[in-house]
């Protein structure tokens, strides 16, 4: 028994010190990153704000066909995605070691305030039309900055509130982890007792219980249902307000930052 206990411990993403309410919340956040990374797309000619893959990948298919003009957004991306997660690490580790609890808050305010700038200047940059013209241009770079950083500060505000392992800017890992706790929790179903100590999944999930990897398919697969749905809606309210729809993931992370400053979210 006390064997099976320590191997439930490490690892550890959504088990009972996760509440609910953090759960909710690493939801909601997962809504508002698909939100924005759906309007960053429309708006920056299919330009990803969040998925640094699928940027690496175009970069490389732009430098493997010898065009390497073509290639510079994606460096830009690139460049500035590790700029904003290392603002973010930095000023959550700055409010940390001087005794600020609500360090959540520290990143997803600034974050707001991003959007707010992206969607106001984003509004009189593109139009009537709410995309740029092309990836040319200070306009483009300007609000690729703004929204990349943007999702830089709400990565590492859902590893504050879901652990290391949470992420929407890494979605196929997410699709993954769920996927393999799904199929780690059959097998303790199928095993009850008798796991075996030299437990392939219990090797990669880094151990854990049947009840632990329920938890943690349902964290995981939560945070792309919620991701997707966010998406949708982003898609959908940019098709009828253009940029002012980032008015509904603003007022989501302005929700959450009350909620962080009236009861700070402790580190998982």
């Amino acid at each position: 028994m006390a064997e099976r206990a320590a191997r439930a411990a490490p690892g550890a993403v959504l088990t009972e010190d996760l509440p609910r309410e953090k759960a909710l919340m690493a939801w909601a956040l997962a809504a508002v990153a698909g939100f924005v990374d759906a309007v960053g797309y429309l708006t920056l000619r299919h330009l990803f704000t969040a998925h640094m893959s699928g940027n690496s990948a175009r970069l490389g298919v732009y430098l493997g066909q010898f065009e390497p003009w073509r290639a510079i957004p994606m460096v830009s991306a690139v460049l500035l995605f590790v700029f904003g997660i290392g603002v973010a690490t930095t000023l959550a580790e700055w409010g940390s070691r001087r005794g600020i609890r609500s360090t959540t808050a520290l990143m997803l305010g600034p974050q707001a305030l991003i959007l707010v700038v992206f969607m106001a200047y984003g509004a009189i940059a593109t139009g009537a039309n709410g995309s740029v013209s092309d990836h040319t241009g200070r306009g483009f770079y300007t609000l690729a900055a703004l929204a990349i950083i943007s999702i830089g500060f709400q990565i590492c505000a859902l590893q504050r509130v879901a652990g290391e392992r949470a992420r929407t800017a890494f979605v196929s890992g997410m699709l993954a982890k769920f996927t393999q706790e799904t199929v780690n929790w059959l097998f303790w179903l199928h095993d009850g007792d008798r796991r075996p100590a030299d437990s392939y999944l219990d090797k990669i999930l880094k151990g854990g219980s049947r009840s632990q990897s329920a938890r943690h398919a349902i964290l995981f697969g939560g945070i792309w249902c919620f991701y997707l749905a966010g998406a949708v809606g982003g898609s959908y309210f940019h098709s009828l307000w253009r940029l002012w729809a980032l008015a509904l993931p603003i007022a989501g992370l302005a929700a959450a930052v009350v909620a962080d400053l009236l009861r700070p979210v402790q580190a998982t």
